[in-house]
């Protein structure tokens, strides 16, 4: 590692957001990966295989590594599986942030928190930073947890709440949904898409982009980091069809009561994301430009 740059610890990463810091200029950093999944993408001297739900190996990774940053994209993020598997949650979503915030706290260490707009109950829309908070599901409320614990517990944080990320990692253990939806329509399966449900859906590399800057500043709080569009999934879906010239009408709307989910979503979780464009000064594609972006990072 070289010396006089600061050190950025990534959590998560061979998830979809953090994959993409790989695609983008880190020069200015010693960047340090680490994921439960072994390593498909990195450098060996750049990436450390960890369960995060391991306190004493957390612990024991963050004393070596001795982050400056540390962007925390890693947990429990499918809200299915996490209503199955609650303890597991409980140790990963909540347990292991708070052993990251007692090392930040004691090494004076920024921290970068991944939250969800799920939240918010989904009954008004359009929500802001100062908006309350009411998750209905148990992976929202241990995201809401999380995030009350660093909010009561550290000075140099932010607090990224985010919607829909799409974008392309070639070993996703689970398909962002324009991947998946693609890959169906490509069969020429019929789909049910819910054309209630509203959000703010985001190009994984601006959002990559915007947490960047955030991390660089000293800007701390909750900041909603999502795409400037409100649209329905639906009507996402229809865009995804059209940019790359599938057949739209396989694509079949309706109500969220008419879904077999086994966990309920929220209706409408769309972002205000005004705080953080004039903040970060950085606007991120709508949804025509960023499945655009898709679609040529695929061909290329």
């Amino acid at each position: 590692m070289n010396d006089g740059k600061r050190r950025l610890l990534i959590t998560g990463a061979n998830g979809l957001v953090a994959s993409q810091f790989s695609k983008m200029d880190m020069d200015e950093f010693e960047v340090v990966y680490t994921s439960r999944r072994m390593n498909r993408f990195y450098p060996n001297d750049q990436f450390y295989s960890l369960d995060i739900a391991d306190a004493r190996a957390l612990t024991n990774l963050l004393d070596q590594v001795n982050p400056a940053i540390i962007i925390h994209t890693a947990g429990v993020s499918a809200i299915e599986y996490a209503a199955k598997n609650q303890l597991e949650t409980h140790r990963v979503n909540v347990e292991a942030v708070d052993e990251l915030i007692k090392w930040c706290s004691n090494n004076d260490a920024r921290l970068i928190l991944f939250s969800t707009d799920f939240v918010f109950n989904g009954v008004a829309g359009s929500y802001s930073e100062l908006d309350a908070a009411m998750p209905m599901s148990i992976y929202a409320k241990s995201k809401l947890q999380a995030e009350t614990l660093v909010l009561n517990a550290l000075k140099d944080f932010a607090i990224v709440r985010t919607s829909l990320v799409y974008g392309v990692n070639h070993d996703l253990a689970r398909l962002n949904f324009p991947i998946w939806l693609i890959g169906q329509l490509e069969r020429g399966n019929s789909i049910d898409i819910t054309e209630d449900q509203r959000r703010s859906p985001i190009y994984a590399l601006d959002l990559a982009k915007m947490t960047l800057e955030l991390a660089k500043s000293k800007l701390t709080g909750i900041y909603h980091l999502a795409g400037p569009q409100e649209v329905s999934v639906f009507e996402f879906a229809s865009e995804v069809a059209k940019i790359f010239n599938l057949d739209g009408s396989l694509l079949r709307g309706v109500k969220t009561p008419e879904m077999p989910e086994d966990v309920r979503r929220p209706i409408d979780t769309s972002l205000r994301i005004r705080k953080a464009c004039d903040d970060l000064n950085f606007s991120p594609k709508n949804v025509h430009e960023g499945l655009k972006s898709l679609r040529d990072e695929i061909l290329n």
